[in-house]
């Protein structure tokens, strides 16, 4: 199973690089403009599923998530080093990037963000004790989205400024 991937423009010659994630911390690159070629790298995960990349769309750095709390980054997809994620060893589900942040979603409605994201990573209070399973940005917007852990009601959660600050 694959259920994570992201594509960017990685580095100055402007070349497409898709990443792809999954269980067992499976980690391929494609350089392919059609992604066909696959090559497999050492994601850092061990026996952890990945669960999301993402990257700055620059193709200057890569952030992959998963069980366990494990969090991964890379300057080209291709050489990871394990961070430590703020989230202990509760499962980060999605990780997006955007206006200059990354922020992190979790099981438990853990949420963590960080501007440098191969630094410290701040939890953030989101108001939930459920399960977050998603998180996006655009429009000057970030919706986090999950399943309630009672009731398997939908929950959404949205913030202009998800710091806080």
């Amino acid at each position: 199973m694959i259920p994570a991937v992201t594509g960017a423009a990685s580095g100055s010659n402007i070349l497409q690089r898709w990443v792809a994630g999954g269980n067992a911390g499976q980690l391929y690159t494609s350089d392919d403009s059609t992604p066909t070629t696959w090559t497999s790298r050492t994601s850092g995960f061990g026996a952890n599923a990945i669960r999301s990349i993402a990257s700055d769309g620059n193709g200057t750095m890569f952030v992959a998530v998963g069980l366990a709390g494990v969090l991964t980054t890379s300057p080209d997809a291709i050489t990871w080093t394990a961070r430590t994620s703020s989230f202990g060893t509760t499962p980060i589900k999605s990780v997006a990037y955007g206006n200059g942040i990354w922020v992190a979603v979790g099981e438990s409605g853990k949420i963590a963000t960080a501007t440098d994201p191969t630094g410290t990573w701040t939890q953030r209070t989101s108001g939930v004790t459920d399960n977050f399973g998603g998180i996006a940005y655009g429009g000057g917007i970030w919706v986090a989205v999950g399943r309630a852990t009672t009731g398997g009601a939908q929950i959404i959660r949205t913030a202009t400024d998800p710091t806080g600050t």
